[in-house]
């Protein structure tokens, strides 16, 4: 790759940090924003005709001949050495552009953005024709946050060469964390007209589509992008999610097991290949897929709590309270591993365990309505009706259209001959869930509840 451009790259590790089917962030936000610094999507424009080179082994005397040599050294990964001799440059010709181009260029790979903004915004004062100089600002910008301003840039750019695709990318990437998905879908688009036997375009549109709900638009470009390049893991594993989410689960395994042939050391799609076979019903094949994911990265913490799950579906209660309690020791503020394990608790008889652990969700996560309805079940089934009536209330303050939390609060409230509070209740979850499955057994205890208060 040419020292002088400022591109993007999929960072190997995107795809392999989102959980998207557990931790529902199938916004595919993280899929195109989690990039790094070095190449996007195709080559522009180079950015020097050749390497300098003195035959003689003299050193360089001119502005240019350090430019020169700045880009031989940032092309062998010397930014350092390369920053030196673009600085050298400039001092010898405060008004070569280009040279000012180039070290923000090499200030942006070693990470000092706003030094490689001041250096862009020279280069465009010496030169406002740069559609470089304007593509690597917007860059820059956007790596600082700076998304309108990045979007100007890409823009001006655009202006300049409504041919760049780069830019065209770069502007979409930028539309499309800013929320505004019919732009960047717009922009993913017009780079396809360009250049339309591009994976990584196709791959990123379909991309934002997913994002934007176009499951089926998603499944096109991703399928587009595989017959361009059927050896990219990341995209069988993102179609295998798009696929996921719209149902069609068996196909999603398929995509699954065709990135594990690629990448079989990628948690990703063992995890998530879990999880639908988990949906399935295939217990024994998704307890095998987070074993594998565990072996891969002992610390997954999701990977233990979805083992768990599973565990506690076939009933093997011990075995699920041994992988939650291993999730909570790798992360003692999950809340969902916290309920998890109270829950299996319960079910094996341990109602005061059960309690602790729901009461320790609750100090994390206040707000956990679950972990108020769960504790308020266990202390219900202890005795304690009136602790449960006052945890059941709290998980209405937080979710009042939860019929079973009415439901279980009525029952509690009987408990105490509550006789008008139950009927209310119990009368709440009939108009949330008229057809609720206990619809017939809630009605006949309203009618004796209500033959009671009549004598």
């Amino acid at each position: 790759m040419e020292g002088g451009a400022l591109l993007f790259l999929f960072a190997r590790k995107s795809y392999a940090t989102t959980a998207i089917l557990t931790c529902k962030e199938s916004d595919m936000t993280q899929l195109i924003s989690t990039l790094v610094l070095i190449l996007y999507l195709s080559s522009p424009v180079p950015l020097h005709a050749g390497v300098f080179q003195d035959p003689e082994g003299k050193k360089p005397g001119s502005a240019e001949e350090y430019a020169e040599r700045g880009t031989a050294r940032h092309d062998k990964g010397d930014l350092e050495g390369a920053i030196q001799d673009y600085t050298r440059a400039i001092a010898l010709d405060p008004k070569f552009a280009k040279a000012w181009y180039k070290r923000g260029t090499a200030r942006a790979m070693k990470g000092n953005i706003d030094g490689a903004i001041a250096d862009f915004n020279r280069a465009i004062e010496l030169d406002p024709k740069s559609v470089k100089a304007w593509t690597n600002r917007g860059i820059a910008r956007k790596m600082k946050g700076n998304l309108e301003g990045a979007i100007a840039d890409y823009t001006r750019a655009l202006e300049l060469d409504p041919k760049l695709v780069n830019a065209w990318g770069a502007r979409g990437l930028a539309r499309a964390e800013k929320g505004d998905l019919d732009g960047a879908i717009a922009d993913y688009t017009r780079a396809l007209e360009l250049e339309s036997k591009s994976a990584k375009i196709w791959f990123h549109r379909g991309a934002i589509r997913n994002q934007k709900g176009d499951l089926d638009g998603a499944i096109q470009d991703f399928t587009r992008a595989l017959e361009l390049n059927p050896e990219s893991a990341m995209v069988w594993f993102y179609r295998g999610l798009a696929r996921n989410d719209k149902g069609d689960l068996k196909r999603a395994i398929s995509d699954f097991n065709r990135a594990l042939k690629l990448e079989p050391r990628n948690t990703m799609p063992w995890y998530n290949r879990g999880v639908v076979r988990q949906k399935l019903g295939d217990l024994d094949g998704a307890i095998a897929d987070f074993t594998q994911v565990i072996k891969l990265d002992p610390k997954y913490v999701e990977a233990w709590i979805k083992r768990g799950n599973t565990w506690a579906t076939k009933r093997d209660l011990h075995r699920a309270v041994q992988d939650y309690t291993r999730a909570i020791k790798l992360d003692p503020k999950n809340v969902e591993a916290w309920i998890r394990r109270g829950t299996a608790k319960a079910i094996m008889g341990d109602l005061a365990g059960a309690i602790r652990d729901y009461t320790r969700a609750i100090k994390l996560d206040p707000k956990s309505a679950s972990a108020w309805t769960n504790r308020g079940v266990a202390r219900k089934k202890m005795g304690d009706l009136e602790g449960a009536i006052a945890d059941f209330t709290q998980a209405l303050k937080l979710d009042p259209k939860s019929a079973d939390t009415w439901l279980n609060r009525g029952v509690a409230k009987a408990g105490i001959d509550d006789r008008h509070g139950a009927i209310a209740d119990w009368e709440q979850v009939l108009k949330l869930v008229p057809n609720h499955p206990q619809a017939p057994a809630i009605r006949d205890a309203i009618k004796k509840m209500r033959r009671k208060l009549e004598k």
